[in-house]
């Protein structure tokens, strides 16, 4: 996913969070290209929401132009190589 300038990307309800680093699933920076996981194994049938939140930066005064959404796009890797 390419976004600008700030996005979380959350799956199932979840934003991966630990104390002092960066969450994975935040994109930050002008049209700065980031790759989540979204699972380790996908079962046939499961399904997995995902919520993408996003805002044009600097958050602290907005600016007025739109938010805009390089590309996202969902890749399926066999991870057993």
């Amino acid at each position: 996913m390419t976004i600008d300038d700030y996005a979380e990307v959350w799956v199932n309800g979840q934003l991966p969070r630990a104390a002092g680093k960066p969450s994975p699933n935040a994109i930050v920076g002008f049209n700065t290209p980031n790759r989540v996981l979204l699972t380790e194994a996908v079962k046939p049938g499961e399904r997995i929401q995902i919520a993408i939140f996003g805002i044009n930066g600097p958050i602290s005064i907005a600016p007025a132009n739109r938010l805009f959404m390089r590309e996202a796009k969902v890749e399926f890797v066999d991870g057993r190589n």
